[in-house]
C-alpha cells in the first residue's frame, strides 16, 4: 500500500519549487543578454575572466579526448607547461567535463555564473527563513 505525502511535505515541496523558479527567473533578468545568447560574451568584467576561460576549454578537451590534463602546450610555447591539478577546483572540473565544449571554456564559464545566481538566491531565502523564522521574511 503506498505511503501518502504529508502536507507539510507537499508544502515544502511547493516552497522549494516556487523558490528555485524564483530566483531562476531573477538571474535570467540579471543577466539577460547572456541568458539568451550565452556563448556571446562573457559576463561581468573580462579583465580577469579571460585569464581563466581558456582552462576550462583546456580541461574538457583533455578529459574527452587523447589529451593530458597536466600538460599544456599551448602555454610557454613552444616548450608547453605543466598544469598543477591541485588548483583547479572540484567544482571548475565538473563544469569543464559537462559544459567546456561550446565556446572552448566560455559556454561553462557562463553556465557557472548563472547557477552562481540562483544558487545564491536559494541560499540567502534559507537563511533568511531559519534566522526570521518567517518565510515571508
Amino acid at each position: 500500500m503506498p505511503r501518502r505525502l504529508l502536507p507539510s511535505t507537499v508544502n515544502r515541496f511547493v516552497e522549494a519549487v516556487l523558490v528555485v523558479v524564483g530566483y531562476t527567473a531573477a538571474a535570467i533578468v540579471a543577466t539577460w543578454p547572456l541568458a539568451r545568447h550565452p556563448l556571446s560574451g562573457i559576463y561581468g568584467f573580462p579583465n580577469d575572466n579571460y585569464g581563466g576561460i581558456w582552462l576550462y576549454g583546456f580541461l574538457h578537451d583533455a578529459y574527452h579526448g587523447a589529451g593530458n590534463a597536466d600538460f599544456a602546450s599551448a602555454l610557454q610555447a613552444p616548450f608547453g607547461m605543466e598544469i598543477s591539478q591541485q588548483g583547479v577546483q572540484p567544482l571548475d572540473r565538473f563544469m569543464a567535463y559537462v559544459f567546456g565544449g561550446p565556446g572552448q571554456g566560455l559556454g561553462a564559464y557562463n553556465v557557472q555564473i548563472f547557477t552562481s545566481f540562483v544558487l545564491a538566491g536559494c541560499t540567502m531565502y534559507l537563511l533568511a527563513r531559519y534566522v526570521t523564522g518567517n518565510r515571508a521574511a
